[in-house]
């Protein structure tokens, strides 16, 4: 009796599973693909159990960064009542280590905050749809004008074009590597960022360009790991969750993102999307590019820093 071998440590019996076939007719063995059914089984099963131990891995780390909050709230409001009341009795050292434990406490809720929203990234995704990129960067831009105005920032955005994105979360990309652009800036150096975006044959391909202090070579690939951080000699050097869930969203949308840099040149972000079918774009509405945000969408949020500038 004859039988065959699986990787798995299975065998099967060519008697029991199939009839003989004759190699020189050029048909295999039944046999043969009961064997090659077993491995897709298997294929099949261990897909499944991945997608389950991601999705509970992301349940976990929602549940731990939500149970982190309250205790943390705790600390960090024990801490400015301390500060609120007590300042006056402690000598400088004092002061200094209650500043200590209030920026530390800050520092680990925006990590707990990060947490939380890489956790959320599929579970709470909604479905993509034809949406106006130029919309949604004036949108973040209004949220970031305080960091603009302190940063004294000149902002310039090109026409960008409509695509096929969870608005949402196209929405945190931006609002992530614009923050980025502005955190990492040099000092007492004229600072610019542009945002630009482009329709290739079969992806939109989006930009976010700073002037900033930049990156040295060996760090393009792996700022974008999640607790990743680049020593840039930038005092503020961030979370490490930013361009990671960056990553994650673009991954999600079955896209790219990589970035150019140079120390002392500032930083290239790119990120691209791919274009579904015709037909869905046609549903969802016609793909075109729209202009750039002009007066008065755009002016209404940085004309107040533009003048502040001049």
């Amino acid at each position: 009796m004859e039988q065959v071998f699986h990787r798995a440590g299975h065998t099967c019996d060519l008697d029991q599973h199939s009839e003989r076939h004759d190699y020189d007719s050029g048909q295999p063995r039944a046999a043969l693909e009961a064997v090659a059914d077993l491995g897709q089984s298997e294929l099949q099963q261990a897909y499944e159990e991945l997608a389950r131990a991601r999705t509970q891995l992301s349940e976990l780390a929602y549940a731990a960064s939500h149970d982190l909050q309250e205790p943390l709230r705790m600390v960090e409001s024990y801490c400015q009542l301390l500060e609120s009341r007590y300042a006056h009795t402690l000598d400088e050292k004092g002061k200094q280590f209650l500043h200590f434990a209030i920026d530390g406490a800050l520092r680990m809720k925006t990590l707990i905050d990060g947490l939380i929203k890489f956790s959320r990234v599929e579970t709470e995704a909604k479905p993509p749809a034809m949406v106006e990129s130029a919309k949604i960067v004036v949108e973040v831009l209004h949220r970031l004008g305080g960091p603009v105005e302190r940063a004294h920032s000149e902002i310039s955005v090109g026409p960008l074009p409509r695509v096929y994105a969870d608005e949402a979360q196209l929405a945190e990309v931006f609002f992530q590597l614009l923050t980025n652009a502005l955190k990492f800036r040099r000092k007492h150096q004229p600072h610019s960022v542009d945002v630009a975006g482009k329709d290739s044959d079969r992806e939109w391909i989006f930009t976010v360009r700073d002037n900033g202090v930049g990156l040295k070579a060996e760090h393009c690939a792996r700022i974008f790991g999640l607790f990743q951080r680049a020593s840039n000699g930038n005092d503020n050097e961030g979370s490490g969750l930013g361009l990671g869930l960056s990553k994650r969203i673009i991954e999600r949308h079955k896209g790219r993102i990589w970035v150019r840099s140079e120390p002392g040149c500032g930083s290239t972000f790119y990120f691209a999307l791919p274009k579904p079918a015709a037909h869905v774009i046609d549903t969802h509405g016609t793909n075109s590019t729209a202009p750039a945000p002009t007066t008065p969408l755009l002016d209404d949020v940085l004309g107040p820093h533009r003048e502040n500038r001049a």
